[in-house]
């Protein structure tokens, strides 16, 4: 088990009840908050309504920031203004983890210099020591664990760059699994599979048979769970259970005696398709997923056939290359059960050239990334080319 190093400071909420926490949160700092969601569904799921009663009867005001579909610095730099103008004290990120990434950002803006922002999310200047406004974070839609994490991704969409504002957790987070009911099927699917893959980016490197165990406990009750969900949406025990694995998304637990070096690779393929396509993380990170693992058996065959063993069910009496690639087949056939999309075809009509993706890969090539060469066939393999 390798040596670490942990802390992680935040109040975490969990329960029909946990809403009534909030006013006692806000309140250690401050009694004026922005709200940062999305589009409608925080509205039409009635958690909108729910926060605003709260807020109300505690006697605690509110600025809306809404129709936040996007990670982008654009709206980032209308929040950050509208929060200073204000005077808030307290940003208040609630759907998805764009939302509460915007919340992250926006706190950390609006008390730092404007010039300088993008020098911070782009990790060229460093967040440690910088003052931010307290930050709350309500997730309605379990995935990317950016309620209890501690990065933020945004997007110019000026200049096409991408980048993550690091150090920044929330200071509390409210999770009511009943906030999650009226999420369609296929939206429950690809946030279920998003916290399962984060979390199973840990399983490698290094050997910490209790985080190993713990995340195999994970991801079976996130299968478990997932299918309960898709037949029966307001299933409270199975939206709780999705809930609940969602804070180990990004949270550091399920990695502590791990390295996770070469996993980090995934993120950067990931942000080249995603630019390229012009298609939702979510998207992008889903069917990647086990095309990458197949493209890092070349590297790693011992570290993913035990992955697929112990977590895919693959057969532990094949070759490593032999068990990796049934795990791979097995992974694929699970998300065609829960009616997720199996290659970038299934979600977008035009697939760009080899010649195209030979120069994404280019401009963007980092030094963890398998060789540029092998990284075409990756993702043509994603693709059917």
């Amino acid at each position: 088990m390798l040596d670490y190093s942990f802390n992680h400071p935040i109040n975490v909420h969990f329960g029909k009840s946990a809403l009534s926490k909030m006013p006692d949160e806000i309140k250690k700092k401050t009694n004026k908050v922005m709200l940062v969601y999305g589009g409608g569904s925080v509205k039409a799921n009635g958690t909108y309504d729910a926060i605003i009663k709260t807020l109300k009867d505690a006697g605690i005001s509110y600025v809306d920031f809404g129709g936040i579909t996007k990670p982008y610095l654009g709206n980032v730099k209308e929040g950050i203004k509208l929060a200073r103008a204000e005077k808030v004290g307290c940003i208040i990120g609630i759907g998805g983890s764009t939302c509460m990434d915007m919340a992250k950002v926006i706190a950390f803006g609006a008390e730092n210099e404007d010039e300088y922002l993008w020098d911070y999310i782009s990790g060229k200047m460093s967040t440690a020591g910088k003052p931010r406004l307290l930050i709350g974070a309500v997730p309605t839609y379990p995935s990317g664990g950016s309620e209890t994490g501690k990065g933020a991704i945004v997007d110019d969409e000026v200049t096409g760059a991408n980048g993550t504002l690091y150090g920044f957790i929330p200071d509390f987070s409210i999770l009511n699994p009943e906030f999650s009911y009226t999420l369609g099927k296929l939206s429950t699917a690809y946030g279920a599979m998003v916290t399962f893959i984060q979390i199973s980016l840990n399983y490698f490197t290094g050997n910490s048979p209790i985080s190993e165990r713990l995340i195999e406990g994970l991801c079976d009750t996130i299968r478990e769970s997932l299918e309960i969900a898709l037949e029966d949406p307001t299933n409270y025990n199975a939206r709780a259970n999705q809930t609940h694995a969602s804070i180990f998304g990004t949270n550091a637990v399920p990695s502590l005696g791990k390295d996770r070096t070469w996993t980090y690779n995934i993120y950067d393929y990931v942000g080249v398709i995603r630019r390229k396509l012009g298609i939702a993380y979510r998207e992008t990170f889903t069917v990647i997923f086990p095309y990458w693992l197949r493209a890092e058996t070349k590297y790693h065959a011992d570290e993913i056939k035990k992955y697929m063993v112990n977590i895919w069910g693959a057969n532990e009496r094949l070759s490593a290359s032999a068990a990796c690639e049934e795990g791979v087949q097995n992974i694929i056939a699970y998300y065609k059960k829960v009616g997720l999309p199996t290659k970038y075809n299934d979600i977008k009509t035009e697939m760009p050239s080899k010649e195209e993706l030979i120069a994404a890969i280019e401009a963007e090539y980092a030094d963890n990334m398998m060789p540029p060469d092998e990284v075409v066939v990756l993702f043509q393999d994603c693709m059917n080319l």
